[in-house]
């Protein structure tokens, strides 16, 4: 008699799985300083608010990379 054996387990699904210190030092190596409120999303990205040239941005860190969420309107 052949045997059945049971179909490979799926692969999991893709997790991020970066660290606080790999957030930060992602932001920090785009040139942000003053990195403040890094706090990690559900899906495993973070979120924080860091400076760069006087500009205080929010930032999201992800398998991409820094992504700026939002920049504050330039001060006339």
């Amino acid at each position: 008699p052949t045997m059945r054996h049971p179909p490979p387990p799926a692969p999991p699904p893709t997790v991020i799985t970066l660290t606080e210190a790999d957030a930060r030092g992602q932001i920090e190596a785009q040139g942000y300083t003053n990195v403040t409120g890094l706090m990690q999303n559900p899906d495993g990205s973070w979120s924080a608010t860091g400076t760069r040239e006087g500009t205080t941005t929010q930032l999201s860190v992800g398998p991409n990379g820094v992504t700026v969420v939002t920049t504050p309107a330039p001060t006339p």
